[in-house]
């Protein structure tokens, strides 16, 4: 691979990055927010039911995120 060829690869997986952090800050803003103004009147099975669903894709997340660092060390 070339050294060109290596920098965009690099541009391209920041702007990925970029990408995919402001969509966990979106939805992390929301899931707060969500508590907050509703929180009070979700029965405790739906408290439990938002929890999972924000956990299973912070987790997604994250677990992303290692994958695409460990192909861009992989460079």
């Amino acid at each position: 691979m070339t050294e060109p060829e290596v920098a965009e690869l690099m541009i391209e997986h920041a702007m990925a990055a970029m990408t995919s952090f402001t969509i966990y800050l979106t939805l992390t803003f929301g899931y707060l927010t969500a508590l907050h103004f509703i929180g009070s009147n979700l029965s405790r099975m739906q408290s439990v039911f938002v929890l999972i669903l924000y956990v299973a894709w912070a987790v997604a997340f994250a677990l992303t995120s290692i994958s695409h660092l460990q192909a861009f060390e992989s460079y």
